[in-house]
């Protein structure tokens, strides 16, 4: 098994919602005072990928060497963006993060990684009421492997990410790890101006 310091990994960083519940793009929301773009992209590059690249339009406000990427199909969710990530990608393995959730911390990340392998990623969970894992697609880490998968649930009816997630489990391309009552907080979606105010 080979050790996930030495995995060639890249990251992207999920920006192509329309933010409706919102009311303007919540990527230029400030969050504790900073936009949160800059909020996730910086916890991102801390992480230190090979590469790294926002899946969404690219907007005025992010600097001119960020590189952007289109959603493989529009208006299709979240899958699509991270279609994108994994046909763009060079490296083993993507680290996506959304970019509406601004209190994730690196060392949550790197957690993630430590439980990767070649050709198998890792997405966190937390267990609902009756054991049944509640996962968090949208912070994890999923291998190459996982974009056939991606397009032929585009190319159908179905684009849920808990159904792409289940599909990739059962495909032995990624395994779940519970989320401590410690991290739960870092998966937080800020969805409206009201929830970005408690960042104070």
């Amino acid at each position: 098994m080979t050790p996930a310091a030495f995995f060639s990994v890249s990251a992207a960083l999920l920006a192509g919602g329309k933010s409706s519940r919102m009311g303007s793009d919540k990527a230029l929301v400030s969050f504790g005072g900073v936009p949160m773009w800059q909020r996730t992209l910086s916890v991102l590059q801390s992480l230190a990928p090979g590469e790294l690249f926002v899946c969404g339009p690219r907007r005025a406000e992010f600097r001119p060497e960020m590189e952007c990427i289109p959603d493989s199909e529009p208006n299709r969710g979240p899958l699509a963006g991270i279609a994108s990530a994994l046909r763009r990608s060079r490296g083993s393995l993507v680290i996506v993060l959304a970019v509406d959730m601004p209190e994730m911390e690196e060392s949550v990340l790197r957690g993630l990684l430590s439980h990767c392998r070649t050709g198998h990623g890792c997405v966190p969970f937390v267990p609902d009421e009756t054991g049944i894992p509640r996962y968090e697609p949208l912070a994890a880490v999923y291998p190459r492997e996982c974009l056939p998968i991606a397009l032929r649930r585009l190319s159908g009816n179905d684009v849920s990410m808990h159904g792409f997630v289940r599909e990739a489990i059962g495909a032995d391309h990624v395994a779940g790890s519970e989320i401590s009552s410690g991290q739960r907080h870092c998966f937080r979606s800020v969805n409206t101006l009201e929830d970005a105010s408690l960042g104070g």
